[in-house]
């Protein structure tokens, strides 16, 4: 079912051994994959335009369009970043249903089901519709948003104080990185109030030391994000002077397993807003943090000098530390790209060169990976998985928060390094 080959994605590796298929039984573990003379062609340059298919049927009034919207066109096959994230954002779309928001996990071989009502996910699912709506401009990724947005907050509630909570820390901070990118690109002032409740929230749970009263290491990473995400919004210094002391708290205990358990996890959330904070107000703390992530996660990937297995090319190592790779490739990606910002900033060459090798076969493999036309014949129905990037290159079900992170990490690789032509922007 997946592709053994770079078919239609514009990545050529440069391979230092030689073809050959390898099982996971005899695949050894990944060493680190930093140094070497492997080489990353720059891949072609595509255009995404407002005339790419395919594209969502909203009717002559969006506002009375029912989901899951009608998707008009298919999948021409094409090559091309920015086309693959919109066919993630589209099956997404297909996902989208009022009475949870969007259906959990698909088993596109029966065509069934599986419902959990997992809120953090669909915040994810989201926050991609929204990233996808500033790249495209398109505005059912526009509408998109907002049906899942008014979804989300109808299962939060302003509190005594003044806050607003959905469910717990995690998900307001998660939606709050829908609610701040929306508002922005659509300049509108509807959920202004509904932002400085999440903001309230989040900023009351902040000790003075920069630790969290409630949640986990994952919840904090992501608060990383929100705080950025509102300071960004609104300007309200009060929000990026929280996330400079969170971060510096993160900084001064990165080696205590219950501050940040797992990095890639810390990366994926964190290294963009502190790389943003460190533009803003630069420090060595912050770039040697960010760096110190990326250089753990970048060391364990499948590349040209560790595999010569072209299905595994550019995943990242599972946790169990070997075998084929998973859908959290789509997680340690995000971590790669946000650190290649960051050395680029500081002016390392050596890491910006390595993490760039990483982003660039990294989010080949998740294209890869990608259920695209051609490969979904035997599927219940060939057409609904399209887009979809499943949990395994051998486990064809697409949880929805998978294609989430791949779409996003994607758009970070081809958005950070201007690989692409699309008609949306930087946010206005």
């Amino acid at each position: 079912m997946r592709r053994c080959a770079f078919i239609s994605i514009p990545f050529l590796v440069t391979l230092a051994l030689g073809a050959g298929a390898c099982t996971e039984d005899d695949m050894p573990p990944a060493e680190d994959s930093g140094e070497g003379e492997w080489e990353v062609e720059t891949p072609e340059r595509f255009v995404y335009d407002d005339n790419t298919l395919p594209i969502g049927d909203l009717g002559a009034d969006p506002s009375m369009a029912t989901v899951p919207f009608t998707v008009t066109g298919e999948d021409s096959g094409e090559g091309g970043i920015v086309y693959s994230a919109a066919l993630a954002g589209y099956y997404i779309m297909r996902t989208q249903w009022d009475e949870e928001g969007y259906h959990y996990q698909l088993d596109p071989r029966s065509g069934e089901w599986e419902e959990k009502d997992n809120i953090h996910r669909k915040c994810g699912a989201t926050f991609t519709q929204a990233w996808l709506y500033r790249i495209t401009g398109r505005d059912d990724f526009k509408w998109s948003t907002f049906r899942a947005l008014e979804y989300l907050l109808g299962r939060g509630s302003e509190q005594d104080d003044g806050s607003f909570k959905l469910r717990d820390l995690g998900a307001t901070a998660l939606v709050t990185l829908s609610l701040t990118v929306y508002s922005k690109v659509a300049q509108t002032t509807e959920f202004d109030e509904v932002i400085d409740g999440t903001g309230k929230y989040i900023l009351d749970r902040i000790t003075d030391e920069g630790s969290f009263t409630e949640g986990s290491p994952l919840v904090w990473a992501q608060c990383h994000q929100a705080l950025w995400r509102l300071y960004d919004y609104t300007g309200d210094e009060r929000y990026v002077l929280a996330l400079e002391k969170v971060g510096k708290y993160f900084s001064d205990n990165q080696a205590d397993p219950e501050v940040i358990d797992f990095p890639y996890l810390y990366g994926l959330w964190a290294n963009e807003p502190l790389t943003e904070l460190y533009m803003e107000r630069p420090a060595a703390w912050i770039s040697d943090l960010v760096l110190s992530v990326g250089d753990d996660v970048a060391s364990k990937q499948y590349t040209p000098e560790n595999n010569d297995n072209e299905i595994w090319m550019g995943g990242y190592l599972p946790n169990s530390g070997s075998g084929s790779p998973n859908w959290n490739s789509t997680l340690k990606l995000e971590a790669v790209i946000d650190a290649w910002r960051m050395a680029v900033a500081v002016g390392d060459e050596e890491r910006a060169e390595k993490y760039r090798k990483s982003a660039l076969i990294g989010a080949a493999f998740l294209q890869r990976m990608m259920h695209r036309k051609g490969e979904t014949d035997d599927f219940a129905d060939p057409g609904l998985a399209i887009g979809g990037i499943p949990l395994s290159p051998t486990d064809p079900k697409v949880r929805v928060d998978v294609p989430h992170h791949g779409a996003n990490a994607i758009l970070k690789v081809v958005e950070y390094m201007d690989l692409e032509d699309y008609p949306g922007g930087p946010l206005p």
